[in-house]
Order: structure tokens, then sequence, then C-alpha cells
């Protein structure tokens, strides 16, 4: 006979957007804007940073789980900052968002296994948030 409680105990696997704190980096005040606006709609915890160097400062003293980047910024571009979030915060899933311009440097970057995907300008909401879905389930927290 087959105990009735089995299944109940079973830990649930269903993705709740407000367990995870998304990191939204690039020099485009209107960008950050949209990135914003769409990870609240879809139920994430979200902050914004306009450069590289404020979003190590932002990383090194809140958790995030993840790190989306802009590829084309000045002083420190996006995969020298996913770089180094890989270095200093290796357990943060990192996503790059790049123009076709700097397409190839961005693969490029994807290929050393810096950037878990890449994803292009302009982009479409339904697959940002599920490409950022497949990234956090690698987290393991899910």
């Amino acid at each position: 006979m087959e105990d009735s409680n089995t299944h109940s105990e079973e830990p649930s696997h269903e993705f709740d957007a407000s367990d995870f704190r998304i990191l939204c980096v690039d020099d485009e005040p209107n960008i950050l804007s949209s990135l914003r606006r769409m990870f609240t709609l879809a139920g994430f915890w979200v902050e914004i940073a306009n450069s590289g160097a404020e979003a190590l400062k932002m990383l090194s003293q809140q958790e995030f789980h993840l790190v989306l980047s802009d590829m084309l910024m000045p002083e420190m571009n996006g995969a020298e900052l996913l770089m180094k979030v890989r270095a200093q915060h290796p357990h943060i899933m990192r996503l790059m968002l790049t123009g076709t311009i700097e397409l190839t440097d961005a693969i490029s970057a994807v290929n050393q296994g810096d950037v878990h995907t890449c994803l292009t300008k302009p982009w479409n909401d339904e697959e940002v948030i599920s490409a950022v879905r497949a990234a956090l389930s690698n987290t393991g927290r899910i």
C-alpha cells in the first residue's frame, strides 16, 4: 500500500522570482530604467548601476544572484566587469547584454566561460526573463 503523504513531502521546485536579486549594469539611464521595470514586473528584486566600478562596489556591500551587464561601457567594459565578478563572486550568475556591433567580443566572453548567456539589444522581454530564469535555475536554489 502506497503512503499518501509521499508526494507532499517532496520539496517544491517552483520558481519564485522574489527569491532572487539582480544587478543590472549599463551606462545608459533609459536602458537601466527599462530593465528595472521589466524585472520588477516579473517579480524580481532589482538594483541598477551605471558603471562597472559602481557595480563592483554594490556587489561588495549586498548579496546578488545575477549580474546583467551591457558590453560597451566607458572605463570598464562588460566583459572586464563580468570577469571581475567571476573572480570575486564566483557564485553569481553573469549575463551580457550587447548591441550587434560588439557581439563578437561578447560571444568571446561567453566562450571563455565568464558569461552564462549573451543577449542582444534591442531585447524581447520574455526572452530576457526566460534566460534569467534559466541562469538562476543553475544556482541550485530552486
